[in-house]
């Protein structure tokens, strides 16, 4: 996955993963980001860079 041009931090424990829209359509890959405390959500918020990010979570 190449990374960022705005931002290349990578997050200690994120791995890229394929993803795709619905029906299985535009494969693409993606960090998948698992934080185990409310510190390493927001490291991981501080870290997305300028594309960004999508939080996915119990809702």
């Amino acid at each position: 996955m190449p990374a960022d041009s705005a931002s290349s931090t990578v997050v200690s424990g994120s791995h890229p993963v394929p993803v795709t829209g619905w029906g299985r359509t535009a494969p693409t890959a993606a960090r998948l980001i698992r934080p185990r405390t409310y510190e390493e959500a927001a490291a991981a918020v501080r870290a997305c860079g300028a594309r960004g990010g999508i939080a996915r979570g119990l809702g």
